[in-house]
């Protein structure tokens, strides 16, 4: 838009009256140039920290308000515009422009004469291609950057069509809030109609009032907010986070979405609505939908309280709005009805106090305690009445203007008017697939109809979309008559009596020995009146695999148990067992008075008989198979129960997606007490291949274990990550050319970014990798997903896919109600592949396979986070258990490892919370360096590209390799115990430049000193010192390419020391001290670059408000 520099009335362009108002005298170009005739506007303290934020991120244009509005029937639309420029030009506060000074930011009036355009709409449209072509149009003029130093902040445009006429109102949140914008059209629509302004319309066009607290009142609101956010740790959610753009632009979904008819009738009348109100009801169906996104009972909601003082205030034009949280405990409240009343009272208590700064008086609100980042993430609105253009002969109608930046991860508006009620609702893309909107419409249906339901009982998924997200995931076809594992074997040995079916170090069975020594065991077992249960400790090889098979056969339960495990675990097993036969070469401790056979007395018979079983039948499906020890979350192990049907028909649901055959080779690489053994035992002899089992020494070595896989032609690799991690780092390529492997299945943990790599960097497409996520409650596998190399560092990264066919999987939230697509739950598991339960154990049994839920007639509860994508497949997180609170905040452990395999010299990592004697809790990482292991102060720096400061490792260790379990697991208590945190970094580590960083924010914020740890904010800093920081900074160490948003993004001095020594060692820094003096060198940042902005990466906009009140 152009600036105009016409002067004089504002005539009438069409039919009616002379449009009132006259060329007021202004200060012209010169004089705003020169200071003369120009006046300082005072700013709030919301408005400065708003212009900082368009500083610190000019490209983010989420904050300018847009409307646009549709005229049908005959206007004049010179007249409309001519109206519209007498107002632009009158009004102080909407022509602000925005200068630093040394008392920080001021507004100037501009001296500017504003000009509307009148566009016309493209021809040639329908009415409503028109319509949508101008909305597009306003939706661009919106998204066109503007800084604070620029003139106009608004563009105003009348458009006419062939079907309609048309108003653009675009303006900078700078100098504008709703109630400002609704200001706009109601003086419009009197001019327009030929009727003077008000006096209170001109005094809110000419003056810009500036409401402060008395001390008394400031002490009374501090008082009330350090009650209303007594134990609030955080006020904003890292589940809600994406990342923003390097301009700050936060990318995400605009939609507006009318209430159901038969919902806004119901909610219109309801006692809920007649006793709280509409925007409270909203409000309270807010906090619940906030509370299923991000899994949580306690919540933050940001309320945005219009600042305008009294009735003549509401009349000003200009940004009047200072954003509060609300916080929120549900699992303190019974009941949405209870939690309107809550929410009632606390807006109440906010509304009194809503002129307090927050920000200014932060270390009095959160007195004795760490002050949270003041950074909201989403935000409710309420616009109590429709647009008020009002144009004589005609009726309007508001359009939706499409925008693709949003303010917070999640805000929603809510409109009000005759036609009903309306929502408006933006959320950044990665909360798309929850479809937000549906959820806040379903949690206000139920509280409608019910406004005593429990809050642990309204799910934010109506039936319709919980069903169609179910079929989403799952498609479920029981498997029922798949024999017992005994019977699959047969088959697979009358089938292939002369094929080898098992080779050792030792030499080799065909099928029909090896079905020979399995019917010896058992006869043994059945001669010798053994009990139900064998305990089987034995080595590696073929007498292990006949003896498993053997018990099997005996129609026993088999109960293996590592040789080498812990004395007081074997212990606790056999204690568990009670009455058992063992079957070891030596002795156990705890097996003391209990039947002990070796595997040579076990096949010291003649042939076995080939029709014989438990006396008087065979096994049957449901009887149990195999009894494996585990000890989870718990620590203490507990025997899974998993019957002849959970295995059996674990292999006819995989066919739908293996080729498995009597050509394929597979390799026993894991301890046969894990139960991925059993996949792979059981994966070669139930489909007549060979099952190869390589002697301890060769599974040890990564390398032999991987000429073993060339030497044998092993066909099938099953591996966990960690494991596989180690193999691909001896591979070479000389070796990897032999290599027959078609199939690799990943399993026992999860898949992490950077793992698949190496591999197929020597193997190209020649084998097939499959990722299937699975317990040992569920029957080693549950999921199957087929990976694709090119994006399992990427996208990919966690996918486990979909269940296998006679499964079903549903992730829930802590009231079992199914999550949303998206966001991340507990997985449950339903289906054949579920055990029976736990050995001995009915109370665990009965509190983690579930029964009378509507997700399946026995669910096992897994203890894992997970998520269902948009396309229906599921995404692993990590346990529960290992997702931990740190200072407030939730820290998932699995993403903290995932950020540091991704930094430059890193090949391996475990993080892991650790607690000094007498000390907080801290996070500490355990480093497989490629060469040297990388340098504190650079990982620290480099980990701030990918984490949040809160993530960030206190401790970091140094080991050559990661201990594993006989599982193939990362063994976490055999890592060393980290050296004791240092205090303080040793003197000169960072070449002072920390030093310098503390001086400078101690100068600044009043300090005597601040601590190399000490976040600014904590220090007493605010908003409006980082300018003054940064000034100093840039002075000091006057080679430092460093971004205003910088000073956010390394909120402590030694980060920023972190951030300022990445370097490029050729070239060096000099920090010059007051006087000239050079106080600390260092090398510069990398090239300039300009970084993504993590002081919004959680997806929140420092210091930024929303619109309008919440007052109804």
């Amino acid at each position: 838009m152009t600036v105009s520099s016409r002067t004089g009335t504002c005539s009438r362009r069409g039919p009616g009256r002379e449009i009132p108002g006259a060329g007021r005298q202004r200060p012209t170009s010169e004089e705003h140039r020169k200071g003369t005739g120009v006046r300082e506007i005072s700013l709030s303290a919301e408005q400065r920290k708003l212009v900082l934020y368009h500083r610190l991120y000019p490209g983010d244009t989420a904050f300018t308000l847009a409307h646009a509005e549709r005229i049908r029937g005959e206007f004049d639309a010179e007249r409309l515009r001519d109206a519209l420029e007498l107002i632009l030009s009158e009004s102080v506060g909407l022509n602000l422009v925005f200068r630093q000074g040394a008392g920080g930011e001021s507004g100037y009036r501009h001296p500017g004469r504003p000009v509307v355009g009148i566009l016309d709409a493209p021809p040639d449209l329908t009415a409503e291609e028109e319509a949508a072509a101008v909305a597009a149009e306003i939706g661009r003029a919106a998204e066109r950057p503007r800084t604070p130093d620029e003139w106009p902040q608004y563009e105003v445009t009348v458009h006419r069509g062939r079907h309609a006429g048309y108003l653009g109102v675009v303006c900078s949140h700078l100098v504008s809030d709703a109630i400002t914008m609704f200001n706009i059209a109601e003086m419009a629509s009197r001019l327009y109609q030929g009727h003077g302004l008000s006096p209170e319309h001109l005094a809110g066009l000419r003056h810009q009032p500036v409401n402060t607290m008395s001390p008394h009142r400031t002490a009374a609101a501090v008082s009330a907010y350090r009650q209303l956010l007594s134990g609030v740790s955080r006020l904003s959610h890292e589940e809600l986070a994406q990342k923003r753009r390097a301009d700050g632009g936060l990318p995400g979904v605009v939609r507006q979405v009318p209430l159901p008819p038969d919902l806004d009738t119901a909610l219109r009348t309801s006692e809920l609505t007649l006793r709280s109100g509409a925007y409270t009801v909203f409000l309270a169906a807010h906090a619940v939908a906030v509370s299923a996104l991000t899994g949580r009972p306690d919540v933050v909601v940001g309320v945005p309280l219009a600042t305008r003082r009294n009735w003549q205030q509401m009349f000003a034009l200009g940004y009047f709005i200072n954003t509060h949280p609300l916080a929120l405990n549900l699992a303190d409240i019974d009941t949405f009805a209870d939690l309107c009343e809550v929410i009632a009272v606390r807006v109440r208590t906010m509304l009194r106090h809503k002129l307090l700064d927050l920000t200014e008086h932060a270390p009095q609100v959160f007195e004795g305690r760490r002050t949270p980042a003041l950074q909201m993430d989403n935000a409710i609105t309420h616009y109590r009445k429709a647009y008020p253009l009002d144009l004589p002969g005609c009726a309007t109608d508001t359009l939706f203007v499409p925008r693709s930046l949003v303010r917070y991860p999640l805000a929603v508006n809510v409109r009000e008017s005759d036609q009903g009620f309306g929502l408006g609702v933006e959320y950044a893309e990665r909360l798309a697939p929850a479809d937000p909107a549906a959820m806040l419409i379903n949690v206000v249906r139920t509280a409608v109809a019910d406004p005593l339901v429990p809050l642990s009982r309204i799910p934010v998924l109506g039936p319709e979309a919980d069903r169609a997200l179910d079929a989403l995931v799952n498609d479920v076809r029981p498997r029922r008559d798949t024999g017992t594992v005994d019977a699959r074997f047969r088959a697979a040995a009358r089938a292939h009596p002369g094929r080898t079916a098992v080779t050792d170090a030792t030499g080799e069975w065909t099928y029909a020995e090896l079905d020979d020594a399995v019917s010896r065991v058992a006869d043994a077992l059945d001669e010798g009146g053994h009990g139900p249960r064998v305990a089987v400790a034995l080595p590696r090889g073929r007498e292990l695999i006949a003896v498993l098979l053997g018990v099997l056969r005996s129609g026993r339960t088999y109960v293996p148990l590592d040789p080498d495990a812990p004395a007081g675990r074997l212990r606790h097993i056999l204690g568990q067992l009670r009455t058992c036969t063992v079957v070891a070469h030596r002795e156990l401790p705890g097996s003391e008075g209990r039947p002990r056979l070796s595997a040579a007395e076990l096949l010291a018979g003649g042939p076995g008989r080939p029709d014989r079983g438990r006396p008087g039948r065979g096994p049957s499906p449901d009887d149990v198979a195999y009894i494996i020890f585990t000890s989870g979350s718990t620590g203490t192990p507990k025997g899974v129960e998993v019957t002849h049907r959970n295995v059996t028909r674990l292999f006819a649901a995989s066919s739908e997606h293996y080729d498995f055959d009597e050509n394929d080779v597979w390799c026993l690489f894991h301890s046969y007490a894990f139960d991925f053994a059993v996949w792979e035992m059981l994966g070669a002899l139930l489909h007549g291949g060979l099952l190869v089992v390589p002697d301890e020494d060769t599974i040890r070595s990564p390398l032999g274990f991987a000429r073993m896989l060339a030497d044998r032609g092993v066909t099938v690799l099953n591996q966990t990550p960690s494991a596989f991690r180690r193999l691909t780092e001896v591979l070479d390529a000389a070796t990897a050319a032999r290599l027959l492997v078609r199939w690799v299945v990943f399993g026992g943990e999860a898949l992490r970014p950077g793992t698949v790599g190496p591999w197929t960097a020597l193997m190209g497409g020649r084998a097939r990798l499959a990722n299937m996520y699975g317990i040992t409650e569920t029957t080693v596998h549950t999921t199957f997903h087929e990976i694709d190399p090119a994006t399992v560092d990427g996208e990919d990264s966690g996918v486990i896919g979909k269940p296998l066919a006679d499964l079903r999987i549903s992730v829930v939230d802590r009231d079992l109600n199914r999550c949303p697509a998206g966001v991340p739950g507990e997985i449950l598991v339903a289906g054949d592949g579920v055990a029976r339960g736990y050995l001995g154990r009915p109370e665990l049994t009965a509190e983690r396979f579930v029964t009378g839920t509507r997700y399946g007639d026995r669910v096992y509860r897994t203890g894992d986070r997970g998520y269902v994508r948009a396309d229906g497949n599921l995404v692993y997180l990590d346990r529960i258990d290992r997702q931990v609170q740190l200072r407030g905040y939730r820290v998932e452990l699995g993403e903290v490892e995932t950020a540091l395999r991704g930094v430059p010299g890193v090949k391996d990592t475990h993080v892991a919370v650790y607690t000094p004697d007498g000390s907080e809790p801290l996070l500490a990482a355990w480093l497989v360096a490629d060469e040297e292991p990388p340098d504190e102060t650079v990982l620290r720096g480099l980990l701030l590209d990918r984490l949040p400061v809160y993530m960030l490792p206190a401790l970091y260790v140094p080991v050559a390799e990661l201990p594993l379990t006989v599982n193939g697991k990362v063994d976490g208590a055999a890592l060393p115990a980290p050296a004791a945190p240092r205090e303080a970094p040793a003197p000169g580590a960072d070449g002072g430049v920390a030093e310098v960083v503390a001086r400078i924010w101690a100068e600044v914020i009043g300090r005597d000193t601040v601590g190399q740890d000490l976040s600014f904010f904590e220090a007493g800093g605010t908003s409006m010192h980082v300018v003054q920081v940064h000034r100093r900074l840039t002075r000091e160490l006057p080679d430092a390419r460093l971004d205003m948003v910088e000073l956010f993004e390394y909120p402590t001095p030694r980060l920023l020391a972190a951030r300022l020594n990445r370097a490029d060692p050729a070239t060096a820094l000099t920090a010059t001290r007051p006087g000239g003096r050079p106080a600390a060198r260092r090398a510069p940042a990398d090239g300039g670059r300009r970084r993504a902005a993590r002081a919004a990466a959680r997806g929140t906009a420092p210091g930024a408000a929303k619109e309008e009140t919440t007052d109804e």
